[in-house]
């Protein structure tokens, strides 16, 4: 593909991510799919385009505006050309000739806008920080207390593009040998620093394709999200639900804590995930678990069956994974955090109910926004009735990393300046026993 056509590929891909809520390496995965001559070196040069201006749309949409040209999927490609340059050796004017598989040729207007930003940089002494930042402006006043204290280095952090993390499965494997493994297969990889089962790429790979995998030595999960499960503190025997269990990734870890001894209750509402999630319980040996499709445990909020933990792996804004998945932010607004933050306020009252005596409420999620992270635990823990007590972490957080928690304080927020992980955060509360 020539620069020409792969411009109208980026085109027509950020419409797409534009039109749908879908993930954008899933419509890329698609789009590729679909165009079999498109080779690896034209995948890569488009896909990097693509993030680009997802990671850079503000500055770009600021810079449109300056210089007097609609804000549209066509225009980002152009200004990201001359402003990011992520092809070293096209021109703008040389990626935008008109042919069957290229973009219309530039309008006078662009072509007067590209004159005018010779020599010009993204950042500009006139962009408002939440332009020179890529955010959203409602967004700024919502950020976590540690996200503001640190504000511009953690969301100059979460522009970066995001490490690749594997956890080892421990009813099968084990850390050195599964690093051996990897290195025979000529992919280089280092223990992540907190997790204790965890393993960090040096650069991405296919991994698919390795035996290792097949047969179910390692899964892919981010460290921040292995932390939590860690954290949870799940024993053999016990009895846990994972009561938003999606495609099964936290509870693969869980049932490696319980060494498959137990039971294990996945519950989605939706049930191809829990499909995806016995097909990876299988690779992983598990045989504790059992699936609850749809609503039911959601509606009984008067069930009798009660669970030594229950883990809350609650839907949210996605804040903290904004580094995988920067077009998540531009599809957020008050309106959808409002919606995230009332089903987090059902789905807390909802585990609370199932928890035995004693026994563990987790709640976690891939979020930095303090409206889904410790203002809906101090808004839960405020309601009559709770009799709840949230619990200090700096003794798990020793028995699972070994080292020190660096704050004290009950609720961990992890971040990717501070920890080097995705935004996340797990609060721990325990039911009062009588």
């Amino acid at each position: 593909m020539n620069p020409s056509a792969r411009c109208q590929a980026a085109i027509d891909i950020l419409v797409a991510i534009e039109e749908t809520t879908r993930a954008a390496d899933s419509i890329m995965r698609h789009y590729f799919r679909a165009r079999r001559y498109a080779g690896s070196g034209d995948r890569r040069a488009i896909q990097a385009l693509v993030y680009i201006i997802l990671r850079k749309r503000g500055q770009l949409d600021w810079w449109c505006q300056r210089v007097g040209i609609e804000i549209t999927s066509r225009s980002r490609v152009l200004l990201a050309l001359i402003l990011c340059a992520p092809w070293k050796t096209a021109s703008p004017e040389g990626a935008f000739l008109p042919g069957k598989y290229g973009p219309a040729s530039l309008s006078q207007t662009e072509a007067a806008a590209i004159d005018g930003l010779r020599g010009a940089s993204l950042k500009h002494s006139a962009q408002p920080v939440s332009v020179s930042l890529n955010i959203p402006a409602w967004l700024e006043r919502q950020y976590c207390p540690e996200i503001k204290d640190n504000f511009e280095i953690e969301i100059k952090n979460l522009e970066c593009q995001a490490e690749v993390d594997l956890r080892v499965n421990t009813l099968k494997s084990n850390r050195g040998e599964v690093l051996s493994e990897l290195r025979n297969a000529g992919i280089e990889a280092i223990p992540t620093p907190w997790a204790p089962h965890g393993i960090r790429l040096e650069q991405r790979s296919p991994l698919t394709g390795l035996a290792a995998f097949r047969n179910g030595f390692f899964e892919p999960q981010g460290e921040a999200s292995q932390l939590a499960a860690e954290l949870a503190g799940v024993k053999p025997g016990h009895s846990v639900l994972d009561l938003c269990a999606g495609a099964g990734g936290k509870a693969l870890a869980i049932a490696a804590c319980m060494r498959n001894e137990g039971r294990l209750v996945l519950h989605d509402v939706d049930p191809a995930r829990l499909r995806r999630a016995e097909e990876r319980m299988q690779r992983a040996g598990v045989n504790i678990h059992e699936n609850q499709p749809g609503r039911t445990v959601l509606e009984n909020n008067s069930s009798k069956v009660k669970y030594d933990t229950v883990i809350i792996d609650a839907p949210c804004s996605g804040s903290g994974v904004w580094r995988r998945n920067p077009e998540a932010k531009w599809r957020l607004n008050e309106e959808r955090l409002r919606e995230h933050t009332m089903q987090q306020h059902v789905l807390l009252k909802t585990g609370a109910n199932a928890v035995r005596p004693g026994g563990r409420l987790v709640y976690m999620t891939c979020s930095i926004l303090a409206a889904e992270n410790r203002d809906r635990i101090n808004e839960f823990r405020a309601m009559d009735g709770v009799n709840f007590e949230l619990i200090a972490l700096g003794k798990d957080w020793r028995r699972v990393t070994g080292q020190e928690l660096d704050h004290v304080g009950a609720g961990l927020q992890l971040t990717p300046a501070r920890y080097g992980t995705d935004g996340f955060y797990v609060a721990i509360l325990q039911r009062r026993v009588g």
